[in-house]
């Protein structure tokens, strides 16, 4: 996935969060780091996830746990029970 087409899926994705969550403007800004940085790690290994290789799940539910324990200290607990 090349840079233009993370940034947009980053954009759909933290957008959503945002007006789901009523974010506020620092909460949606780092938020959009967390999850660029998310996306960007993961957009090499999403084809070997869809075709079932353990080792890409691995890797995916990793970076998904970085994401969530980074968002954890972003996030109030209310938006981040919502979120989950």
């Amino acid at each position: 996935m090349v840079t233009s087409k993370v940034r947009k899926e980053t954009l759909f994705f933290n957008d959503k969060m945002g007006y789901e969550l009523s974010l506020s403007t620092q909460q949606y800004n780092y938020s959009y780091g967390i999850n660029y940085d998310f996306i960007y790690s993961v957009r090499n290994i999403m084809d070997y996830v869809a075709r079932g290789y353990e080792w890409a799940f691995d890797d995916y539910y990793e970076a998904l746990d970085i994401r969530n324990d980074d968002l954890r200290w972003v996030l109030s607990d209310a938006q981040y029970r919502r979120f989950q």
